[in-house]
């Protein structure tokens, strides 16, 4: 196979979907640059899933309700329309049936986010129940082809429910979209059916495993390759293209390298780079990020001093370069909620106008919406981004228990993760070896929880050429690999 080439295209797509007894993950390479990560575990996202739920507690004070859902914690519901005791109308009451949608997973102390009623998303359109009308996706700009989708919608779907007409609907049929918005009416209605008859808590609907949703919401003609690391995965990527973009299907590759597809095309050198705050830019200075409770404020250095007469060049040249990076970073780090970034201080309005101009085009990119405040005082620029899951670091990390939760580290399960991939690849080069594996007792106790199957794995695959050990010089946030003495 060919693996990265560094000129490559960046408007070439690539998708890479690696596996392993943990779980999958998922990157999109826009040329070689690694332009977002998806990492799914053992247990999915149930984001999208829709549930009968019952409502446990109501707290009128903050338009909100506590349902019960079938999961560790009840969900938290908030209803604009809030009326205590009122079961209609759009009211809740105690002990009231409800259905419910997963807008957010459960976080660490917190219960998961639903909203009433749902959407259920096709490969063009979304059902929106309770809902009415035909609204368009903000990004179809041709008002010929808004009024083509919408006449065509209102001709075809159900008045009982509401529609939302995506991109991708754009040249599509009026028939392929009645087709669409006819299934989707059907499974509605099943849903409905089911939830006359169910006693809460029930799951209703099982959204789309991470690869399925992906390939149903994004995968376009863009698309230059997919690549999958073994011929199962091949197997449900095409059966899952047949239905929403059989175009594609000839598109899939199979890695079978020496290496793995992430080391191939060098998504694991650059997913180190998550663990860094400082992000280097191109011409010599850098990006600080601190996430913090309250927002994340990045801090744009020049990395230089090249005296006042080119004060204002450099700092426009940083931080247009700054923009830029600062929009990957957080579509690949998916940082969300308050953002401000302390841009190098100008005096051109023209100056900030480009910097200003370089950042929404880069946003554009985003799929998640934001909104964009300043320059106030000093540089300062505010990004609103939507959140819709913790940060990877986050997911991927623990708090560290030597400053005390100032900084994070690698996540026992992670850790374990990588010493995987290093075993994996040791053993590519220099097969029949006796290797020792050497492990903070934290995380050693990890391959007797959520990573024994990846302890599983290495055991049938290496036997007793392999010993694993625990040391508690070795740090919690990394492993020691080495040759065994015979």
């Amino acid at each position: 196979m060919s693996t990265a080439d560094p000129s490559a295209d960046p408007s070439r797509l690539r998708l890479l979907l690696e596996s392993d007894p943990q779980g999958l993950r998922l990157a999109l390479l826009e040329g070689d640059r690694l332009a977002e990560i998806h990492v799914e575990g053992q247990q999915p996202s149930r984001v999208g899933e829709i549930h009968l739920g019952r409502v446990r507690r109501l707290v009128p004070a903050i338009d909100a309700a506590f349902v019960d859902i079938g999961l560790e914690r009840n969900a938290f519901l908030h209803e604009d329309d809030f009326d205590v005791g009122a079961a209609g109308g759009g009211g809740l009451a105690a002990h009231q049936p409800v259905i419910v949608q997963i807008l957010r997973d459960q976080l660490p102390g917190k219960g998961a986010r639903v909203r009433r009623g749902a959407t259920l998303p096709g490969r063009h359109l979304v059902l929106v129940a309770p809902g009415e009308g035909v609204a368009l996706s903000t990004r179809i700009d041709d008002e010929d082809e808004r009024q083509r989708l919408k006449a065509a919608v209102e001709a075809a779907g159900s008045a009982a429910v509401g529609w939302i007409v995506r991109t991708a609907a754009v040249g599509v049929a009026a028939g392929e979209l009645a087709a669409e918005a006819a299934r989707l009416s059907e499974h509605w209605t099943a849903i409905e059916n089911a939830a006359a008859g169910a006693v809460p808590p029930r799951r209703l609907h099982r959204e789309l495993d991470s690869v399925e949703r992906w390939l149903r919401d994004r995968a376009s003609a863009a698309l230059a390759e997919i690549w999958v690391d073994s011929s199962d995965r091949e197997s449900a990527v095409v059966a899952a293209l047949e239905h929403v973009a059989p175009a594609l299907v000839d598109r899939v590759r199979v890695h079978d390298g020496g290496t793995s597809l992430f080391e191939s095309f060098g998504v694991e050198r650059q997913l180190e780079n998550l663990w860094n705050r400082r992000i280097a830019l191109p011409s010599g200075g850098s990006l600080v990020i601190e996430p913090t409770e309250a927002l994340v404020a990045i801090d744009v250095n020049s990395g230089r001093d090249l005296g006042a007469a080119n004060l204002e060049a450099t700092a426009l040249a940083t931080n247009e370069e700054a923009a830029v990076e600062v929009a990957r970073q957080l579509r690949l780090r998916d940082l969300a909620g308050i953002i401000v970034v302390d841009f190098i201080d100008m005096e051109s309005e023209e100056s900030w106008r480009r910097v200003r101009q370089a950042l929404d085009e880069e946003l554009a990119r985003d799929r998640a919406a934001s909104v964009v405040e300043g320059p106030v005082a000093f540089g300062l620029v505010a990004i609103t981004r939507k959140r819709e899951r913790q940060d990877v670091v986050r997911r991927l990390s623990v708090e560290c228990a030597v400053c005390r939760g100032a900084g994070r580290h690698r996540s026992p399960a992670e850790v374990i993760r990588a010493a995987r991939r290093a075993l994996l690849a040791a053993e590519a080069q220099r097969p029949g070896r006796r290797w020792r594996l050497r492990l903070h007792p934290e995380v050693k106790a990890e391959l007797a929880g959520s990573a024994e199957p990846l302890g599983r794995e290495l055991a049938a695959r290496l036997g007793e050429r392999l010993d694993v050990l625990d040391d508690a010089g070795v740090s919690p946030a990394v492993f020691a690999l080495d040759e065994a003495p015979r």
